[in-house]
């Protein structure tokens, strides 16, 4: 089913979901494109009688035929966003300069802070607030995966037990 090309608040929503539940599906696949399929899932999410939603983009278009993949070069280059473009300026020329306005109002900031603190410490981040700390076995377990020096358990506590390490080899004085 191809709905018709409108703003997400004119979107026939009722027959659309009518016609996934007509059709039995599990999964839907939604190609409106970024972010319309992604905003419409989310305000229709309850009333989707699937237990997948998946937004796909343009998928259809290029299985169709009606737009063609970038080519391998510009793909590897990462230039398939220009390729892109150049296909479709009105529908993505818009939305890529949004997306660079917001990325230079990012970046320069950072920049601004590095340039102010020397260029060697990025801005400080806030911390992750956790649920609680790992188990004292998770964390032994974590370190013996990882190669680190063991950890001992006692009761609720870890200890660190240090790999003994040979002596270093003493020079003989040369004289």
């Amino acid at each position: 089913m191809e709905p018709p090309h409108a703003s997400l608040a004119e979107m026939p929503d009722d027959e659309i979901i009518r016609r996934v539940a007509e059709a039995g599906a599990d999964i839907l696949l939604v190609g409106f494109g970024h972010p319309k399929q992604d905003l419409w899932i989310a305000a229709n999410r309850h009333r989707l009688p699937v237990s997948v939603a998946i937004g796909v983009g343009g998928s259809f278009d290029l299985i169709a035929g009606r737009l063609r993949r970038a080519p391998r070069w510009a793909r590897g280059s990462g230039l398939e966003w220009l390729y892109r473009l150049a296909q479709e300026p009105r529908r993505l020329g818009l939305r890529y300069a949004t997306c660079a306005v917001w990325l230079l109002g990012v970046l320069v900031p950072l920049a601004a802070w590095q340039r102010l603190a020397g260029g060697d410490h990025p801005p400080p981040r806030p911390r992750a607030v956790t649920g609680s700390a790992p188990s004292p076995s998770a964390v032994r377990h974590s370190r013996e995966h990882r190669g680190e020096p063991g950890a001992r358990v006692s009761g609720s506590r870890v200890e660190e037990v240090q790999a003994a390490a040979p002596p270093a080899p003493q020079r003989a004085a040369s004289g």
